[in-house]
């Protein structure tokens, strides 16, 4: 495995980020930041619209997680795991249109929004000199629990890069907001 050390210089604005080839990304950013402007219960409103739309058009993935859900709850019928996999769909696009807090918003708007619990074992081993190890489970609060840990700790957390570029900047950078390290599979995990 390869173990270079990680390079969060490769997520720094580059100037090929403004190729025409993105500006219709670009623009939907543009749009997207406009949109979160508006109040909190009317985003989560379109996003629990969206996330519907998502679930309807998306069959691949819909049927992947109804296959998953019906393995897991085999007692459950058909309809209350497809309830399951639109709720599912609906709490994913919530958290993508919640991005933005992360992105734009003011760490001290960040504090008082994100509630931590339960890192008195942290930072118990911290004082001990040891290191840790934190499992998150992926799922659709991923990024805010990520935000949680690092606004507190030094943390490096695995990073797989987005095929759009810009898209990979603005999580990228995102990520490296509360300075937190991020490291591909091509990194290494050492």
């Amino acid at each position: 495995m390869n173990t270079k050390p990680s390079s969060n210089s490769n997520y720094r604005f580059h100037l090929s980020l403004l190729h025409p080839r993105h500006w219709l990304i670009w623009i939907a950013l543009a749009l997207y930041f406009i949109f979160t402007l508006l109040p909190m219960p009317v985003i989560d409103r379109v996003a629990y619209w969206l996330g519907g739309v998502s679930a309807k058009k998306n069959r691949k993935r819909f049927n992947i997680a109804k296959t998953n859900l019906t393995l897991c709850f085999p007692g459950k019928s058909t309809e209350e795991i497809e309830s399951m996999v639109t709720e599912h769909f609906r709490s994913q696009l919530r958290a993508v249109m919640h991005y933005y807090i992360l992105w734009w918003r003011p760490v001290a708007t960040i504090r008082k929004i994100i509630h931590q619990s339960g890192f008195e074992q942290v930072a118990q081993y911290q004082q001990q000199g040891k290191n840790i190890i934190i499992l998150l489970p992926h799922n659709v609060g991923l990024e805010f629990a990520g935000v949680a840990i690092s606004m507190e700790y030094e943390t490096a957390t695995p990073y797989k890069p987005m095929r759009n570029p810009v898209i990979n900047w603005m999580v990228a950078k995102g990520r490296l907001r509360f300075g937190k390290k991020i490291f591909t599979r091509a990194d290494g995990l050492r």
